[in-house]
């Protein structure tokens, strides 16, 4: 008020400077921090005091590091599984297995002669799972473990052109057909 009536001309007294009020909070948030630098310094000034706080200190970071390493392999368990998954396939691709049918062995074969060795794996794929066991969801012309001998579309020639029985299951007993 001072100051509006000196410009004003109203007062010839000089007003006292303006201040600007501090905020309580940021008052006792620095005398809270100098208090704990005081502590601070005050324990690591004594020999005692200094070893336990460093010892805290070290322990709390090891925990801090265990953690973080652990939060890392986590996050990352997917990408490691499906990079494992991805390496069994490309063994099974490089040594095929002796179960594959010769048209299949061939095919694969040439696939990967000609560099298309992702067609060369969706091909693979047709016909086992990711496990190595023949999957139960192919329809049943594929399936090894099916009896094709008593149904006309299902006769397949085996190694000298001849048709032969896989198993002893019939096309009733598979549910894909």
């Amino acid at each position: 008020m001072q100051f509006i009536l000196y410009h004003l001309g109203l007062s010839s007294q000089k007003p006292d400077p303006l201040q600007i009020p501090v905020p309580i909070d940021r008052e006792a948030a620095g005398q809270d921090y100098l208090q704990g630098r005081r502590e601070l310094l005050k324990t690591l000034l004594d020999e005692k005091t200094r070893r336990v706080w460093i010892r805290d200190r070290c322990r709390e970071a090891e925990h801090r590091r265990a953690h973080v390493i652990a939060r890392w392999h986590a996050d990352r368990a997917p990408d490691c599984e499906q990079a494992r998954q991805t390496v069994a396939r490309l063994e099974r691709l490089a040594r095929l297995p002796r179960q594959l049918p010769e048209s299949i062995r061939f095919a694969v074969r040439d696939l990967k002669r000609q560099g298309r060795f992702q067609m060369a794996l969706k091909e693979l794929d047709r016909f086992y799972d990711y496990d190595g066991a023949i999957p139960a969801s192919l329809p049943s012309d594929h399936r090894a473990d099916v009896d094709r001998s008593d149904c006309a579309h299902h006769v397949v020639p085996q190694g000298n052109g001849k048709s032969e029985a896989v198993s002893k299951l019939s096309c009733q007993d598979v549910p894909s057909h």
